[in-house]
């Protein structure tokens, strides 16, 4: 399923971040992502509180928790809640991307688990993208090559 050029009040996407061997494990889920105003208002409150990271953190764990709907964080095999002392306590290239997702500026990572021929949806919109830029490059070529007449 193509990713949404439009958020509806209410909308609801999942997300993935795959493992990074030596930095942080795999995390899934689903966020209610940031409309532009929330993004840049967040935007706004770093850049004013740059010179103390600890408050400008804080505040990004308290947005990006608000916005999560659902992890697959576990802690002993024991389901993590959503909160912003979690969040601070993951991995710091796992938490930055996680708020990334939710702002908008970085994508949902392909489930690399998916076994050959089982294309999850990040796949299959990839192929379909492929596929008619291919088809488009085939037929710019044909008529490129074609003789006049």
């Amino acid at each position: 399923m193509p990713e949404a050029s439009y958020y509806p009040p209410g909308y609801i996407k999942k997300f993935r971040i795959n493992e990074v061997a030596g930095m942080h494990g795999a995390m899934s889920g689903e966020c209610k992502p940031w409309r532009v105003i929330a993004r840049d208002q967040c935007f706004a409150y770093i850049d004013a509180n740059r010179t103390d990271p600890d408050k400008f953190n804080r505040y990004m764990a308290v947005h990006v928790a608000e916005s999560l709907v659902s992890w697959d964080i576990v802690d002993k095999g024991i389901p993590l809640p959503i909160t912003p002392a979690n969040l601070l306590d993951l991995p710091p290239t796992q938490f930055d991307k996680l708020y990334r997702i939710v702002n908008g500026t970085y994508p949902s990572e392909p489930d690399m688990s998916a076994k050959p021929g089982e294309n999850s949806e990040w796949m299959a919109a990839a192929d379909a993208s492929i596929n008619g830029a291919f088809a488009d490059q085939q037929e710019a070529a044909a008529t490129k090559n074609s003789l006049p007449g």
